[in-house]
């Protein structure tokens, strides 16, 4: 599974606020479905009902308003749509985080819209150096 969460704004940067937001909610647990069913990351191009600016990279809308902007060609250059999401506890996802359950690397565009998804999980590591074919499933102690 693959989750991307938006923390690239500079301090005082444009859509500083609407970052805040997301990351308030997501430690204060509350689950991403409460702001709309669909949700649609794309390229900082277009802006509709819902969207939410994080830093000059990305944008994330929650209402239909992107995916009928979409099928009628005025919608975002690149998109993904996530039908359906997944919510933390307050401080579950830190918790997780402390205990390596996550590998986190940069946000890049070129990764995400323009990478085949059975490459995103590998290019995602390569990107930190890492070959994912030297990855274990099996922990051991050295």
């Amino acid at each position: 599974a693959h989750a991307m969460v938006g923390d690239d704004a500079e301090p005082g940067a444009e859509g500083e606020d609407a970052r805040e937001a997301i990351i308030h909610r997501l430690h204060e647990g509350e689950r991403l479905g409460r702001i709309g069913g669909v949700l649609v990351l794309h390229s900082p191009d277009y802006s509709g009902q819902s969207t939410i600016s994080v830093g000059n990279s990305w944008g994330l809308t929650s209402t239909l308003d992107v995916l009928k902007d979409i099928a009628g060609g005025k919608g975002p250059a690149k998109w993904l749509a996530a039908l359906g999401y997944t919510g933390w506890g307050a401080g579950q996802l830190e918790g997780e985080m402390t205990r390596h359950g996550w590998q986190t690397a940069p946000g890049d565009a070129a990764l995400l819209f323009d990478t085949a998804l059975d490459r995103r999980w590998p290019a995602a590591f390569g990107t930190l150096g890492i070959d994912v074919s030297h990855l274990s499933a099996v922990a051991g102690r050295a």
